[in-house]
């Protein structure tokens, strides 16, 4: 359906099984199309423990909703979607979350979901060249923005210069302080994924993927992580920062600061 993101069959069957063999939530649920004897559509729904207030409610996350090219306009997407929906309610989840594009963005609304915001992204350019280039396509034009954001931005950063003071070390895995400093991050949060290290080693231990984590500390206690991964588009290499906990402003400046000089280190462009 989708040739540039073509998997081999024991690829898919390795992600499968992590998808929901290995998830400590629970087993999701899988779902397909048939038409003339061909799998023409797919959505699945992958199982997910959210806190809300001092409550843990099982929840899913509905994904790779998708269609044959050859089949689309046929309806299939909106009864696929339907069928799905139906069956996670028999299955007793609570709560279903997902994450859309523009293009299926009016469908979903359609299909009873509630749009309950946009992410927001910030980015720390570290080429300005490249960074200039991804919205000013005139090289010349280009280059001399990218001269005037390098300057302004030098003179914002030497203007609020701070220093961190948490000790961050790399770590191969999450243990069970991580449940510790993440109980006492939901306490502050009305809603969030209910977070402990057996998830965390399940999330970000996903096959073919590769992710590093880095832990900061204060006074011997761990007070955040971030997790990073590390990806290539186009002519940019990217650090992306893929999640990010921390119980005080010291430890995410010192986890942010840990991740800017990895990218630098490894001559990334752009941290997202």
């Amino acid at each position: 359906m989708y040739p540039e993101f073509a998997q081999s069959r024991e690829e898919w069957q390795s992600r499968f099984l992590w998808l929901n063999n290995q998830n400590p939530a629970g087993p999701g649920l899988t779902f397909v199309a048939e038409c003339e004897g061909k799998i023409v559509g797919q959505t699945a729904f992958v199982a997910l423990d959210i806190r809300i207030g001092d409550k843990v409610v099982r929840a899913a996350q509905n994904i790779d909703l998708m269609t044959h090219p050859d089949y689309r306009g046929r309806g299939i997407r909106s009864k696929l979607e339907a069928y799905g929906l139906e069956e996670v309610k028999k299955a007793g989840f609570a709560i279903l979350v997902g994450f859309t594009h523009e293009a299926a963005f009016r469908g979903h609304l359609r299909a009873g979901w509630i749009d309950v915001g946009r992410m927001q992204s910030f980015v720390k350019p570290l080429n300005w060249s490249k960074a200039v280039r991804l919205k000013v396509r005139n090289k010349l034009a280009s280059e001399l923005l990218a001269v005037f954001a390098r300057l302004a931005f030098r003179m914002f950063r030497e203007n609020r210069q701070v220093r961190a003071t948490a000790k961050v070390r790399p770590i191969r895995s999450f243990d069970a302080r991580i449940d510790v400093l993440c109980a006492k991050k939901s306490s502050k949060v009305p809603l969030m994924v209910a977070r402990t290290g057996s998830h965390l080693n399940w999330r970000y231990g996903g096959p073919g993927e590769k992710y590093s984590a880095f832990v900061a500390e204060e006074e011997s206690e761990i007070t955040g992580y971030i997790v990073l991964k590390e990806v290539e588009q186009g002519d940019m290499k990217l650090l992306l920062i893929f999640d990010l906990i921390a119980l005080s402003p010291i430890a995410a400046h010192s986890l942010i600061l840990e991740a800017t000089e990895i990218s630098r280190l490894e001559g990334n462009d752009l941290i997202i």
